[in-house]
């Protein structure tokens, strides 16, 4: 069974909001358009919503705003945990590496 994706988009932006289980629906003054979308990524978008702080409404306005797509938005979030995970057992560039990095960048 698909989930059905309505969005809007024109002059004042996206304004999202979901209604009826996976159905989403965007609304704005311009136009609205109906998609279905997968079980599977429903799935996928509410899992990245429980793993990040953002909402189901501000992954799918991420990825029609600013094409990022649900792949680049899931290794991200899973980039940022490791990062977090590593930080929390105290795992931190050294002084040395630090310089290391700057010095080849701020080199260009």
């Amino acid at each position: 069974m698909a989930a059905r994706l309505t969005a809007a988009v024109g002059g004042k932006g996206l304004r999202g909001g979901f209604y009826h289980g996976q159905s989403v629906r965007w609304q704005n003054d311009v136009m609205e358009n109906t998609i279905e979308i997968s079980d599977d990524l429903s799935r996928r978008i509410d899992m990245l919503a429980s793993r990040s702080t953002l909402t189901r409404e501000q992954i799918i306005e991420d990825a029609l705003a600013h094409g990022r797509s649900l792949a680049w938005q899931e290794k991200w979030v899973a980039g940022v945990q490791q990062g977090l995970d590593e930080a929390g057992r105290g795992e931190f560039a050294s002084d040395e590496e630090i310089a290391a990095v700057l010095n080849k960048y701020g080199e260009a």
